[in-house]
């Protein structure tokens, strides 16, 4: 009777350590994504926090790990596009037809339809993620476009996260290309460490990838957003406030040789590319409106408390700064570029912080772009949207 508890206790074992090593290659297939296909979530806000949003939030994630509806098949004719950026453009305490990339893919498909056009499909994906600068995008883009057979247009947003990166770091003299890890660049990777705990193992992983793919099970969070009003408070509170930063030459270099990555990947892969110049709450605020902005710290709110923070003046001129890159650049390389900042309402009904729009923000945002893609997109028949 023991030998046989013995040998079945044995075999148990190695069919688990089977079972985990045959789950650890099946997790190693595939390629790169930046959410994790298939995620599905709903917040709801906090409204006092945020009471120009609009609650409750649905983000949802297809199967390529864009955010977005799900893509048309490969061999559907279709007009696709895709979004790269930081947190402007993800939008992300924005319900899921809110976020300005789904406004713009509404807009351009249906003006598709009005002219009875063949092939109407327009699929627009977001892969644009909060704190993701410039460099970090050039790694998503280089990694990730190897999955997609087809695409027409991939438009850059970026700028704000390198200079809130930068302040945030204290300004160093030398700024990397690489400042953030791949499992956070891309929630699911082939490359992704395992270990020995339930938590940790493959097993348990490729069930929940099984689940989400087949269930599409809703993770609900309540009171996202509250954490927005905590980083207020400490900026109001800050008692030293920095007007002055050393030179800014390796940060706007490190911005200008990693979106020039950004181009060259989308490129080589075949599709075009459309920059639209972040834009950014460009006003003199009154002291009761400086008490909705919070970025800008010297150190990352979200780690520890801070005291001290960087002036607006000084935000302004590196924002302007890392504006006139992506002009110069785009001139260069004779590439389309939007810029925003002239038209778009410069006030708390279209933005809830320095960067983030709200949905009426959104709107503006996702309309005016797509009003911008025929001549993007040079030559097509596509017609320009209410046109």
């Amino acid at each position: 009777m023991i030998d046989s508890w013995w040998f079945w206790g044995g075999a148990l074992i190695l069919a688990a350590v089977g079972a985990e090593l045959l789950a650890r290659a099946w997790m190693m297939r595939g390629g790169y994504f930046p959410f994790v296909p298939h995620m599905r979530q709903r917040f709801e806000l906090d409204l006092d926090t945020l009471p120009s949003l609009v609650s409750p939030v649905r983000l949802e994630i297809n199967s390529r790990g864009e955010r977005g509806s799900e893509p048309p098949a490969d061999h559907e004719d279709a007009l696709r596009i895709l979004v790269a950026g930081g947190s402007g453009a993800e939008c992300y305490l924005l319900d899921q037809d809110q976020a300005w990339p789904a406004v713009m893919e509404h807009s351009l498909g249906k003006a598709r339809q009005s002219v009875g056009s063949k092939g109407n499909k327009v699929h627009v994906g977001n892969i644009s993620r909060s704190l993701l600068t410039c460099a970090s995008q050039a790694q998503v883009l280089e990694k990730s476009l190897v999955r997609y057979p087809k695409l027409d247009l991939v438009m850059t947003y970026v700028g704000a996260a390198d200079v809130v990166a930068w302040l945030e770091k204290g300004t160093p003299e030398q700024v990397p290309d690489a400042d953030l890890p791949q499992d956070f660049l891309f929630q699911q990777n082939p490359k992704t460490l395992f270990g020995g705990s339930l938590k940790s193992c493959a097993l348990r992983r490729l069930a929940i990838r099984i689940t989400r793919r087949s269930l599409k099970p809703v993770e609900h969070r309540q009171n996202v957003g509250r954490s927005i009003a905590r980083n207020r408070i400490m900026r109001a509170n800050a008692t030293h406030w920095i007007d002055q930063v050393p030179d800014s030459t390796p940060m706007e270099q490190c911005f200008e040789r990693n979106l020039r990555r950004m181009i060259a990947a989308v490129q080589e892969h075949g599709a075009k590319v459309m920059i639209v110049r972040q834009p950014w709450l460009n006003r003199n605020f009154t002291e009761q409106e400086k008490l909705q902005l919070w970025n800008f710290g010297h150190g990352r709110p979200l780690e520890r408390e801070l005291d001290t923070y960087y002036t607006l003046p000084v935000v302004r001129q590196l924002l302007e700064t890392l504006d006139r890159v992506q002009v110069r650049v785009a001139q260069e390389l004779d590439l389309p570029v939007l810029g925003l900042m002239d038209e778009l309402p410069m006030d708390f009904d279209h933005f809830y912080d320095h960067f983030h729009l709200t949905p009426r923000g959104a709107a503006w945002v996702g309309q005016r772009v797509a009003e911008a893609i025929p001549d993007a997109l040079k030559g097509t028949s596509f017609p320009r949207p209410g046109a």
